[in-house]
């Protein structure tokens, strides 16, 4: 079984995803890693040269390829994957044939928060000059965002005020892990 964790930037799918791999013993990935593995980079500095297109063929082919490499795998696979998987209609088709998908999702003042604690501005966030600024970019992207995140998921998960271990526990009742 795959299970696909989606949803915008800071909304716990790494942090959950490791804690339920930790919590279940299933296999778990992250697709930024995966692209970075490839590429030799890190997501940021690959989109700061690249651009974000240049990005989203790269996590196309991520994807495809780590798809493949499960074609005959029995135990069970969780992915977190990036926050702007769900822009491409290929990835979309993607997870959605070979998998149950989870959406996490965050209120924008928590993603903030989240993002905040996590260090550098991430890529697509740069060029906001203050916390209000911020705020609001990530209120526009989230609007943008969600009629894919909810085309796509299976199953939508609140992780405002929960620790990675509670959503990663809700993760695994969702899942029947």
């Amino acid at each position: 079984m795959n299970i696909f964790l989606i949803g915008f930037m800071g909304t716990g799918k790494s942090a959950a995803g490791s804690e339920t791999a930790r919590l279940t013993g299933c296999k778990w990935y992250d697709l930024d890693k995966l692209i970075e593995d490839r590429t030799g980079m890190s997501v940021p500095d690959y989109m700061h040269a690249y651009g974000e297109e240049s990005f989203r063929d790269r996590e196309f082919e991520a994807l495809s390829a780590f798809l493949k490499s499960l074609s005959d795998q029995k135990e069970t696979v969780l992915l977190s994957c990036g926050g702007g998987v769900v822009l491409r209609k290929e990835n979309r088709e993607l997870l959605k044939q070979n998998g149950s998908v989870i959406r996490l999702t965050a209120s924008p003042e928590t993603v903030l928060k989240r993002i905040k604690a996590d260090g550098p501005v991430r890529p697509l966030l740069q060029g906001t000059k203050t916390e209000e600024d911020l705020l609001q970019h990530i209120r526009k992207m989230e609007r943008e965002r969600e009629q894919f995140y909810a085309q796509t998921a299976d199953v939508t998960i609140e992780t405002d005020g929960k620790k990675a271990s509670e959503t990663a526990e809700l993760i695994r009742k969702a899942a029947g892990i």
